[in-house]
């Protein structure tokens, strides 16, 4: 399990958090056929636009926050942001800096 001394959170807390921030961004219920996993691609499998996907970014930031934790992106982050793996990425470069 990968977490950080000074952090109380893992890779997998993470990708937890940024599947539910995206299946409440996206109105996707649990009943859903839609399967949401790292391959997730938000513009092929979710019809996300960039305005959508900032959205669920500013949500995952709020939650972050709440817990001690901070990241944030700038547009070329997010041009290159494809699936829900990428961004679980970028969230991890960030909160695990010596990790990576």
């Amino acid at each position: 399990m990968e977490q950080s001394a000074n952090l109380a959170i893992s890779k997998e807390e993470i990708v937890s958090l940024v599947i539910e921030t995206i299946k409440d961004a996206f109105y996707i219920g649990d009943q859903e056929p839609l399967e949401i996993d790292l391959k997730t691609r938000f513009e092929e499998d979710l019809s996300a636009d960039k305005v959508v996907l900032q959205d669920a970014i500013d949500s995952l930031e709020e939650e972050f926050v709440s817990r001690m934790i901070g990241f944030s992106f700038d547009e070329r982050d997010l041009a290159e942001v494809e699936t829900i793996g990428n961004l679980v990425d970028l969230i991890c470069k960030q909160v695990f800096p010596r990790e990576q």
